[in-house]
Order: C-alpha cells, then structure tokens, then sequence
C-alpha cells in the first residue's frame, strides 16, 4: 500500500496527493464525508456526516474483482519524446492528411482532436497548457500532430483543456492543463486554481504521459472540464481529476456502482454510468440536479453532491445510452426518446429564456424516433439520426446551434442546416461542434472561443469541412 502524501481542503474539495506510484484510491472512504459547493461541511446525499477516516486515507491497488475479462492489466504505457520546445505550426492551410478518414473527434473549450484511420491524432486551437500536445504553448488554426501518437490510438475525449487517448495496447495517455489532477499521473499545480495556466511545474503536460495505473485495462475513456474517468475491462469506473468533493492526481475508483458497467458519460463536476441491472446511476455535484435527485433546501446544511453514486428516479431501464456534459445528462430510452436534466448551462452565459434547470428527467422536443447519439457540452447539447442528420438545443451564442441563424437559443431541436452528408457521431464543446460524416470528413461549426482569447478556431454559424 502506498500512503499517500497529504489531503488538502481546498476551495470546493479535497486533494488527494500520492507520495509515489500508485493504482487508484477508494472513493468509498469519502462515503457520506459531505461538503458543500463552497466547502463547508455537511451531509451528504447519503446520510448524516461521519468521521471518513482522513489519517488512514491510502492509495492502494485494486481488489481484482473482475467482470467481462479475467485477471486483466494495462500494459506500461510509454511516453513519447517531446517535440522541440520551440516548434511552430505549419502555415499551411487546413489539413487532416491528405486521404485520411477521421473516425473520432473531440472537442474542447478552446481546443479539437480529430483521430484518423490510422490510429493518429491532430488537433488545433488555442495552446496555452499543451492542448496540442506537440510539445509546445503555441496556437494553431490548422490540425498539428500530437508527439508520439501517430498510430495505435482508438479512441480520444476531450475535457476543457486537456485531452486522453486510450491505445491499442490497453494504455492510456493524456496532456494539457494539470493544475488539479487532470491528466492522472500523480502529479499537479496549484490545487486552488481551477483553470490557470500559472502555477508551479506539473501545471500542464505538453506531450502525451501515461495515465498512473488502473486497475485493470481500459474499455472505454470520457472527459470533461476538469475530470476524466475510464471505463475498465473489469467493469469498475475509475475517475481523476476535479472529482467533487475530491481532487485526485491519480485514478480513483468509483463506489456504489452496479456490476457490468456497459458505459459512462462526464459532466464538468459529475458523472455518469449505465448499467443493465440498474440503468443510469451518477455521482458527484448535484448543485444544478446533475444527478436526477431532488435539490436540497438551501438552509438544511445537506451536501449538494453524492458519492457513492445514486440510481436516478425512472431510469433503472429502457436506457440504450447516456451523455453528459456542463450540469447537464441525457438519456436515449428504447422507445427513441431522449431524456434530459441538470441545467444547460452555467448561470451566467446566456439568455434565461433558454436557461432549463430540472432535477428529473425531461423529454425534449422537437426530436424523431431514429436518434442513435447524442453529446452535450456546457452550453448546448445534440443529437444524431439514423438517417445521418444533427439537430441541436439549447444556447446558440457562437453560432452552437449550427443553423445558420441569429437566434439566441431554441429549447427545441433544430436541424443543423448544410452538412455535406450523413453525420455519424457529433461533439460538442463550450464553443464548437463537430460531426464525423459516414464519409470520414469532419465538419465543424460554432464561434470558435470564448470572449477572452484571440480567434483561432474557425467561427460559423453553420457547418465547415476541415479538409
């Protein structure tokens, strides 16, 4: 067992810092232990507050418990050799490759990854903490390989500024901004700064880095604001990040879920799984109903987040698959309708006209019955069709809804005007959208940043292909 270094009260959690390599921590040992958005203590979801056993709190490896594959183990992921610390974007105009089939994109607030055929990644957009990934801070408006992943990924998520990669051989590599734990290597900067680029060594990672062994392989990987969590063969959830109430350099294991995890979705401070015995289950902040129960009132002194994670009301079945992103979670139920609830947005972005705060899930309007994907970002959420088409909801700022319109913002989805052919999945970020056409062309659509940075990503109100 490798004890862990310090536990520090931040300014809306608790940080766990391991002292050395480690596998996971048991976030079991924080059941009931509450504390609220501002970090005043309380009770939790769960029940009264107890004593958590802060002095004895350890990383530690995992019990082997196993659920679709045996005695699995993730292979040492290898770093790869960082780029030249001064080297520039090309200048020349937008290209993936010439011929590559783009089967993945991943958005984030300011940054995209696209990941091709081939099993490479590029991305682009601002650079600040090593969005890129290619060993520098430098800005790109057109797609830039990332150092040491020009094969063997299968799959990319985005969180706001920073990225993960999961690879052939079971490894799993993230970079960019690492002020709280976001790239899960052990290591991080000032734990009270949410999103800074200043701090200390640890802040960012420039190149891709190994994520501090799961405990077992990784099936599946998902990212958000400052969190991301991987599905693993054995069917645990392990999580790290801005893990409300914790920050955790390292992955942690997620209690209270169901046996067989078959997927999981992430929000900004919450998170998501979808199970066959007990359908969609979430922990984590309930500020803004994130997770399908009932608000606290605001003078009771309850928590406004739950760990272990809690089954959300309705939901226990008919559920072929989940989303989440901001404060907000969507379901697709059997029957093709989509289900949604949280809020769509942050409170302070947007007209309240367009502002849906709910706590149980809500149908949304104006969908058909073929939707087989679905993504959400903070502001704005989508779906995909059967039949290849996008409709979006929600805020419209920076052009989100990608109809080509000036509205401000619809509660109904509409149709995302011109894309070229079918879409096959989508994402969607703070201020950008992206659609993987059956084709294996990327277009994308939105204002490309937000108000306080210099215009990098394109900026249009309705679809653009990234050649």
């Amino acid at each position: 067992m490798a004890a862990v270094a310090a536990v520090f009260l931040g300014t809306s959690a608790l940080c766990v810092a391991s002292c050395g390599a480690v596998t996971g921590v048991d976030l079991g040992l924080l059941e009931g232990q509450g504390y609220d958005a501002s970090g005043h203590e309380g009770t939790s979801l769960q029940g009264s507050v107890h004593d958590a056993g802060m002095a004895g709190l350890s990383a530690e490896a995992g019990d082997g418990a196993t659920n679709k594959v045996e005695d699995a183990t993730v292979p040492e992921a290898s770093v790869p050799e960082a780029a030249p610390p001064e080297a520039t974007a090309p200048d020349v105009g937008p290209d993936i490759a010439p011929g590559a089939v783009v089967t993945a994109v991943a958005v984030g607030d300011n940054h995209i990854c696209a990941l091709t055929s081939a099993g490479a990644v590029l991305c682009w957009g601002e650079n600040p903490d090593g969005e890129l990934g290619n060993g520098t801070t430098t800005a790109s408006a057109v797609p830039v390989p990332v150092s040491g992943l020009s094969s063997g990924v299968t799959a990319i998520a985005a969180g706001a500024h920073h990225t993960c990669a999961l690879t052939t051989d079971g490894g799993l590599v993230c970079w960019g901004l690492n002020s709280i734990g976001q790239l899960g290597n052990g290591s991080g900067g000032d734990i009270g700064m949410l999103q800074s680029s200043e701090g200390g060594p640890g802040d960012s990672g420039l190149i891709p880095g190994p994520v501090s062994n799961p405990d077992s392989g990784v099936a599946a990987i998902r990212a958000a604001g400052d969190m991301s969590c991987a599905l693993l063969t054995n069917g645990k959830v392990q999580c790290w990040g801005n893990l409300l109430p914790i920050y955790s350099f390292v992955p942690v294991t997620v209690p209270g879920l169901a046996a067989g995890v078959d997927a999981i979705a992430t929000g900004e401070v919450h998170a998501c799984a979808l199970s066959p015995t007990e359908g969609v289950q979430c922990w984590g902040s309930n500020a803004l109903g994130q997770l399908g129960q009932a608000l606290p009132d605001a003078d009771s002194g309850e928590a406004t987040f739950s760990v272990p994670a809690v089954s959300v009301p309705g939901l226990s079945s008919g559920i072929t698959a989940i989303a989440a992103g901001g404060a907000q979670t969507c379901a697709l139920t059997t029957a093709g309708v989509v289900t949604c609830w949280g809020r769509n947005d942050d409170e302070t972005n947007a007209p309240d006209s367009f502002s849906v705060e709910t706590t149980s899930p809500t149908a949304v309007s104006g969908l058909p019955a073929d939707v087989t994907g679905l993504a959400i970002g903070p502001y704005s959420a989508c779906a995909v069709t059967a039949a290849g088409a996008v409709l979006c909801w929600g805020h419209n700022f920076a052009g989100l809804l990608g109809d080509d319109s000036e509205v401000a913002g619809s509660l109904t989805a509409v149709p995302v005007s011109g894309l070229s052919s079918g879409a096959a999945t989508v994402s969607v970020g703070a201020y950008n959208t992206c659609a993987v056409m059956t084709s294996g062309t990327l277009e994308c659509w939105g204002g490309g940043t937000s108000d306080d940075n210099d215009q990098v990503l394109l900026a249009a109100p309705a679809p653009v292909a990234v050649p």
